[in-house]
């Protein structure tokens, strides 16, 4: 189910990449932008709000890498009582946030040079650590699922801090035929950066690798079909043949690395 979780995020953040690119691209050629070095900084991203540095954000692996160990140690507790369960619950808690904070700061960086490997390496060490998360909770959901429901209720009851996860505890449970023991929970997450690796694909082709057409349209102007582009074609044009004609030179270069 982690592994679930985290394809979700990133195709949403792909997602997100793919349409924000069609906003910059025809804010940028309204503005008359050729380039982002054009930009003024008012209009960039401020990421020292994530972290300040590289540096900053080595950190923030290591903490989330010691997270991640934390979590791993307490496996086997979950029976003592709500306090332990409560316990679990905040340290993932932390790990999220802290997850979001260091995937985000490489991948943005990323997003504005995808040609830059360095950038792309530092975000495959992300991946590495939350794959390392995903196996080292390959265990919580088969323990928790081993205490009977009404147990579980009972220290919600007893506890107001736990009873915050009421809706996520409950929902696990609601979900139990389809959660593995945790020799299957384990081997789903040995199976995640296989499953990544069709949309990093995907990503390096359409946004680093890709050389998108020009075409003319039937009122004489040149445009190159990039995603943009094509968005606002066929959202306010509406002539079939320039449509047709987007849409073809839209996906050639797709055709062209059908093979890739």
């Amino acid at each position: 189910m982690a592994v679930l979780r985290k394809q979700n995020v990133v195709w949403l953040s792909l997602l997100g990449v793919l349409c924000a690119m069609g906003v910059t691209e025809k804010a940028h050629a309204e503005a008359g932008y050729r380039s982002r070095d054009e930009i003024p900084a008012k209009y960039k991203w401020d990421l020292s709000d994530i972290f300040k540095s590289w540096d900053e954000w080595e950190q923030g692996l290591k903490e989330f890498e010691q997270k991640i160990d934390e979590l791993a140690a307490l496996k086997g507790t979950l029976s003592q009582g709500p306090e332990q369960l409560l316990k679990v619950y905040q340290l993932r808690d932390e790990l999220g946030k802290l997850a979001y904070l260091i995937y985000r700061y490489p991948a943005l960086q990323f997003d504005l040079n995808q040609k830059n490997t360095d950038i792309r390496a530092k975000t495959q060490q992300v991946f590495v650590l939350f794959e390392k998360q995903t196996k080292a909770e390959a265990w919580f959901a088969p323990e928790l699922l081993s205490i009977p429901l009404e147990t579980v209720r009972k220290w919600m009851d007893e506890n107001e801090q736990l009873a915050t996860y009421r809706f996520a505890i409950e929902k696990l449970y609601r979900l139990q035929a389809h959660v593995l023991d945790e020799e299957g929970e384990l081997l789903l997450a040995y199976n995640e950066r296989f499953n990544q690796t069709p949309a990093d694909i995907f990503s390096a082709l359409s946004t680093a690798d890709i050389v998108f057409p020009t075409i003319t349209l039937s009122n004489g102007e040149e445009v190159m079909m990039t995603p943009g582009t094509y968005q606002t074609i066929l959202l306010t044009n509406r002539n079939q043949a320039d449509r047709a004609a987007a849409f073809e030179a839209y996906y050639q270069p797709y055709k062209t690395h059908i093979n890739t």
